[in-house]
């Protein structure tokens, strides 16, 4: 069996997807690495196609169909902004290769399971995947057809007949370290963006103890677990061998415990005193709470002795109101403004995330956001809210009529998707002079000249994304667009 998978490509409203786009696509290496064993003896033969690093072109999924001729076809769908352009490409699949079965997978299609059924797709792999995908494969591999039902498996959604269902959900695996690692031989590789050798994501542990409204993770990933620190190590030992030089763990948020937001200082503190033991040489990338890092700062300062470099903290919003709409009532500006402290004062980079355009925040809110972000970020990042399907806030929304099931589809960071008496076009354009003041100020362009590595690439690749967007936009604007 051949088995080619794939990513969409990236969307020119995904600002920050261009920073980082020196990272392979981890979660297809890990369902690749837990693949059965065929029937007939062997494993199936995988290709891992990346098209996030394309940016004039859709992708080259029609010349990897002809040159690999795959017999199944997975598109992992990570965000529903994405979902036309996924679909499309499942229609150029069936166009080219009507005998592959085609399969989705990824938050976006766990959560709207029948749009991508509808679209094209035989089967969606929701939620966890590796083994729900090795189940389907072993399925498939036996004989099993698109159309004749799914019979006994779970965490499958499948047509039976003509008929879209959805399987029951699969149990989430407990023991994340009975999972292979990813396959870093078939995984495309990326040279790292603030080191010289390669990079690579991993991760420490999956789901989040923590609910803040607008966010899937905890539908999507259930109670937080926690690989073991030796497995962690391990991997990472694997990668310096690799001469793979930068990581970043894809975790939601680094710093947790087995689902006791009391107990995580220790195990964490203890997984990256080891790294700085072992001498590893990695510059280090993650994403922290803004209350973890105030409450323990012993525990940056060991993320820094292993090599910390990068922080992507989501501050959100810095009033009372503007953080209680986001589900973040716990944090406040000035504990927003001690974390930021915490990582500056040890050299650590800041990428300061903020959600504009809430329906409950208020102008003062909004004002405050563009005031003391830019303040307390190395680099700011100001995404319109777009409520994810799968989060708390989707489904009040929704159910409130605030907004409908296809304005996921526009979640693009950039549309303003809420009836709730706003002008669209105002908000918009509010937050484009917001960014547009933070771009052209001189501390801003400054970076770009930095003497810093690390800071002047970031920097660097910040404002090609920005550059992107905005030639997608002028070319839209004249019937010319790109993707």
């Amino acid at each position: 069996m051949r088995i080619l998978l794939t990513t969409p490509p990236m969307r020119s409203f995904n600002v920050s997807g261009v920073v980082f786009t020196n990272f392979g696509p981890y979660n297809l290496a890990r369902l690749a690495a837990n693949l059965p064993e065929l029937p007939g003896g062997g494993r199936p033969v995988v290709r891992i196609a990346d098209y996030n690093t394309l940016r004039l072109r859709e992708h080259r999924l029609a010349e990897d169909i002809r040159d690999f001729e795959p017999d199944l076809i997975g598109i992992a769908n990570p965000f529903s902004g994405y979902t036309r352009g996924v679909v499309e490409m499942a229609r150029l699949a069936r166009r080219l290769r009507p005998q592959a079965v085609l399969v989705a997978g990824g938050q976006a299609a766990t959560f709207q399971w029948e749009r991508h059924l509808r679209g094209g797709f035989d089967f969606v792999v929701r939620f966890e995947g590796e083994r729900v995908f090795a189940d389907l494969v072993r399925f498939l591999a036996e004989g099993g057809r698109p159309r004749a039902g799914y019979p006994g498996f779970r965490g499958v959604a499948y047509w039976d007949g003509e008929v879209p269902k959805q399987g029951q959900r699969a149990a989430f695996v407990r023991d994340l370290d009975a999972l292979r690692p990813a396959d870093r031989d078939v995984e495309p590789r990326r040279r790292g963006l603030v080191s010289p050798g390669w990079s690579a994501l991993t991760e420490i542990g999956r789901g989040c103890p923590y609910h803040c409204s607008f966010c899937s993770q905890p539908g999507m990933w259930g109670r937080y677990r926690r690989r073991s620190n030796e497995a962690i190590l391990a991997e990472l030992e694997d990668l310096a061998r690799r001469g793979f030089t930068e990581v970043n763990f894809v975790d939601d948020t680094v710093g947790v415990d087995h689902g006791d937001p009391t107990r995580f200082p220790d195990v964490t503190t203890a997984l990256f005193e080891e790294i700085a033991r072992r001498g590893l040489n990695l510059k280090i990338g993650l994403c922290l709470r803004a209350d973890t890092t105030a409450r323990h700062p012993e525990m940056v300062d060991a993320m820094v002795r292993a090599g910390l470099v990068l922080v992507n903290m989501g501050f959100e919003s810095y009033t009372r109101g503007g953080l209680a709409a986001v589900g973040k009532s716990e944090s406040s500006l000035e504990l927003n403004r001690r974390a930021s402290r915490i990582l500056r004062e040890r050299g650590v980079l800041v990428w300061g995330s903020h959600i504009y355009g809430a329906p409950s925040q208020t102008d003062e809110d909004l004002a405050a956001t563009a005031r003391h972000g830019p303040e307390v970020s190395d680099f700011f990042r100001l995404t319109m809210a777009s409520p994810l399907p799968g989060s708390a806030a989707y489904h009040k929304m929704l159910a409130r009529g605030i907004i409908d099931e296809d304005a996921s589809l526009d979640n693009t960071y950039w549309h303003y998707n809420f009836k709730d008496g706003r002008d669209p076009d105002k908000v918009r354009r509010d937050m484009s002079l917001i960014l547009a003041r933070y771009y052209a100020s001189p501390a801003s362009l400054g970076k770009l000249l930095h003497r810093d590595r690390a800071v002047r690439r970031l920097a660097r690749r910040t404002y090609q994304g920005v550059a992107f967007f905005a030639l997608h936009r002028a070319l839209g604007a004249v019937g010319a667009g790109i993707p």
